[in-house]
């Protein structure tokens, strides 16, 4: 089994250009969550016109980065108005949750479709799941129209709660930023070898949105701890497509159950052959997730070195 058939491709935008440093946090706030609104509306228009896999997966991205703009500056809001903020952007992205989940189930089918024992039958399940994967993009598609129709992607800025955190030097509001990222990726993720998948999704979350806040303030100044930031975000994506395709995995057999419901006992019957062999590859996965985070954390927050 090919262990990068579960690696999330990168999404294909360009990062925004750098921020200004001397701008205050609240200032630096209303740029990027303009700019972050600006790639969402753009990918979401492209998914809802052509509602690829790799348009779909590019909106949801887009999306998830909106949501880190809240998320990297949420000192500058108290916890509700947080929560509000963020459960737009949150519900939107999920709503594409379906579309992807059986992209990569088919996406895993195809790939085994020459090795299985019973290729025929593997080819019969493929084409009632192309069906399925056909009317979650339909679906897809329709949810971000209608959120582009509705002018989601238009909001200005949300005002900002007069407060000490708005004013005082932006690379000392970043630095604490990423003190409380790391803090509840080290609490989410401990004992991460033992977790249940439910609670090693959540430590997922956690690094993959502490990796967007990293990618975010890293806008701010590219020339500093270049070298010492890349390495964390190379461990942290490693981490996060290691424990994406756990998750995915856990979750596959419940999805092919539904969208393979009243498929013949041999079309079931192969891909539960396929389903066996990707949990073959389970404890691989979580071994390189285990690394990942052991180099995280033995490193240390590069933002609070020296020079």
């Amino acid at each position: 089994m090919d262990l990068t058939l579960w690696h999330h491709p990168p999404m294909t935008a360009k990062p925004n250009p750098p921020l200004e440093f001397t701008a205050s946090p609240a200032g630096a706030f209303r740029r990027q969550f303009q700019l972050a609104e600006a790639e969402a509306k753009r990918a979401a228009a492209k998914a809802a016109d052509q509602p690829t896999p790799e348009a779909i997966h590019d909106a949801r991205v887009a999306l998830r980065r909106q949501r880190a703009v809240i998320d990297g500056f949420g000192a500058l809001f108290d916890k509700p108005q947080r929560r509000d903020l963020a459960a737009g952007w949150k519900a939107l992205a999920k709503a594409l949750g379906p579309a992807r989940s059986l992209d990569v189930a088919a996406e895993l089918l195809r790939h085994r479709r020459g090795a299985a024992d019973d290729p025929a039958a593997l080819a019969t399940a493929l084409q009632r799941l192309d069906q399925v994967r056909a009317e979650a993009r339909a679906t897809a598609a329709a949810i971000l129209q209608r959120a582009l129709d509705e002018g989601r992607f238009d909001q200005a800025p949300p005002s900002i709660p007069p407060n000490a955190q708005a004013d005082q030097p932006l690379d000392r509001f970043i630095a604490k930023a990423l003190d409380r990222q790391l803090r509840r990726f080290r609490k989410a993720s401990r004992r991460l070898a033992k977790l249940p998948p439910a609670r090693r999704h959540k430590a997922r979350v956690k690094a993959k949105t502490w990796r967007y806040v990293v990618e975010l303030f890293a806008q701010t100044r590219p020339q500093d701890h270049g070298r010492r930031r890349q390495k964390l975000l190379d461990d942290l994506q490693t981490l996060q497509d290691e424990l994406g395709a756990l998750n995915d995995r856990a979750g596959l057999p419940d999805l092919l159950a539904s969208a393979l419901a009243g498929a013949p006992a041999a079309a079931a019957l192969a891909v539960g052959e396929v389903v066996a062999e990707a949990e073959a590859t389970d404890p691989e996965r979580l071994k390189k997730a285990l690394r990942a985070r052991r180099r995280i954390l033995r490193r240390g927050p590069y933002w609070r070195a020296g020079g």
